[in-house]
């Protein structure tokens, strides 16, 4: 009777996961390598002051930090996954602003981004936190950003996320996850 009891409940939850499973989202994911370019040009400047007035982390805003970067494809060994070449080919590029915040909590990065990647146009906010300081250089900032990309029905998109493993300072750049999820 256990037994019976046990494969109606197992066959019950599988029946309601099963439609779930059925609407779920095809996506892509992109890995790459994204590089300072420098020198932001006047309409980053402009952007990033522009949307000073959408920051969604409440606080005050200390800093405005245009950020002028490239996306590139990376060459990782196949036996363990060492980046062996972080720039194999340009890839994309984003326009994208950070904003120290000075929070109840302390300074937040607060991180917007309008970036191209493979022909799609992806934008949205996040944050970084960068809990090390004086690394990999003394002047260096060390961490990880996330940002949710915004919906666009224009380009079929649902939404997504971009995570990162991040330096900010001398030798500003990041390894990012960037997961698009599709309608």
């Amino acid at each position: 009777m256990k037994k019976l009891i046990l494969l109606l409940v197992v066959l019950a939850v599988a029946a309601m996961w099963q439609p779930a499973m059925a609407q779920e989202h095809e996506q892509s994911i992109f890995q790459v390598r994204s590089r300072d370019a420098g020198n932001p040009p006047p309409e980053l400047v402009a952007l990033c002051a522009e949307k000073e007035q959408e920051v969604p982390t409440p606080g005050v805003i200390l800093q405005t930090i245009p950020l002028n970067a490239e996306f590139w494809s990376f060459r990782t060994r196949a036996s363990d996954g060492l980046v062996k070449n972080e720039f194999v080919r340009k890839v994309g590029t984003s326009a994208a602003c950070g904003y120290l915040v000075a929070t109840g909590d302390g300074v937040v990065l607060a991180l917007y981004g309008d970036s191209e990647v493979a022909g799609l146009t992806l934008e949205g906010w996040g944050e970084c936190d960068l809990p090390i300081a004086g690394l990999p250089s003394p002047g260096s900032l060390t961490g990880v950003c996330r940002m949710l990309v915004d919906a666009d029905p224009e380009q079929g998109i649902a939404g997504g996320i971009m995570t990162s493993n991040s330096v900010l300072g001398e030798a500003t750049g990041s390894f990012w996850t960037i997961r698009v999820i599709w309608e």
